[in-house]
């Protein structure tokens, strides 16, 4: 690859990750045109305005305005697919998530990866937790330090009684 190849093949690279960032801040900003179109929208008309005038299923317009609510703009730039990816932590989780994972250095598949996992861990915890404690019940008999003074005194007392 000649240096002019390698300066054009920079700037497409360039190019299409601020595309990216732009997607992903134009999908929070539809997300909050959604948000308002349906606050807006008569009872009854939103299907049908999706349908017929953005061309949205209610799915689709439903992920959108979830990103919008639960997404700071800032955040586009980790790029549609991931911030997708997000969504499905529970909001409570996310925060945390995000600041302990490298998310702009992770490929989509490895942040999924990295969801699942945590996903999994979380329900074996849940499980761990859910369990009731084991308790495990021994009988001990404690003999007293004078027992067998005792006993020979019994024995002694019982031999007694049968000589008699």
């Amino acid at each position: 690859m000649s240096d002019l190849q390698v300066t054009e093949i920079s700037k497409i690279e360039t190019e299409i990750i601020m595309l990216k960032n732009q997607t992903a801040q134009n999908i929070i900003e539809i997300g909050k045109r959604l948000i308002q179109a349906k606050e807006m929208l008569p009872h009854g008309e939103w299907g049908k305005w999706l349908e017929e005038k953005v061309e949205f299923t209610d799915r689709t317009a439903q992920r959108l305005m979830k990103v919008a609510n639960e997404f700071p703009t800032t955040m586009s730039v980790f790029g549609t697919s991931k911030l997708f990816a997000l969504l499905s932590l529970p909001e409570t989780e996310r925060e945390t998530f995000i600041q302990t994972q490298p998310i702009e250095d992770m490929t989509t598949r490895e942040l999924q990866q990295a969801i699942k996992e945590k996903k999994e861990l979380q329900k074996q915890l849940e499980e761990i937790q859910a369990r009731p404690p084991r308790v495990e019940v021994r009988e001990v008999i404690k003999v007293p330090d004078d027992y067998q003074n005792l006993k020979q005194k019994v024995n002694k007392l019982e031999r007694e009684l049968l000589n008699k």
